[in-house]
């Protein structure tokens, strides 16, 4: 039996296969590539800080883990999944309802148990709101953060 390390690297697939199931627009692990095209109002990118520079690294995920139980037989383990929910319209304010159209899907459609040893999946914090115009109209990237608590039994 190998013993997993954390659930990362199941969490991230699982939310964005309980998301994009129910929604019509674009939910990518990871920067999309290439990059919706246009005509897309609204995208959704799971495993990422920001959208400023995808040719370098972003922080996609992170966890904390504690031992429990008795005998310590088990970790608890805490997972902070970053996302960026992007918006474009006409305007700003169109734009950054697209986005928040987004956050409310994600909190509808997020599983609360995105696999077998997650449980309480929600919409943490939001990190930052960036907005710009640009020609033809405007984005708007709501950066958010999913945090999900796992326990993983080593025995």
């Amino acid at each position: 039996m190998t013993l997993k390390a954390t659930t990362i690297n199941d969490v991230i697939p699982a939310i964005v296969t309980s998301v994009s199931d129910a929604v019509s627009y674009g939910v990518y692990d990871g920067f999309p590539r290439p990059k919706p095209g246009r005509g897309t109002t609204k995208y959704l990118v799971v495993g990422a800080e920001s959208l400023d520079d995808d040719e370098n690294f972003t922080m996609s995920a992170n966890m904390q883990q504690e031992w429990r139980g008795l005998g310590a037989v088990a970790r608890e383990e805490t997972l902070s999944v970053n996302c960026v929910a992007v918006g474009i319209a006409d305007s700003i304010a169109n734009a950054r309802s697209n986005a928040n159209d987004i956050l409310n899907d994600v909190k509808t459609n997020l599983a609360i148990h995105p696999t077998a040893q997650t449980y309480n999946a929600l919409i943490d914090q939001v990190t930052g709101v960036r907005s710009k115009n640009a020609y033809g109209g405007a984005m708007v990237q709501v950066e958010f953060i999913i945090s999900v608590k796992a326990r993983i039994r080593d025995a």
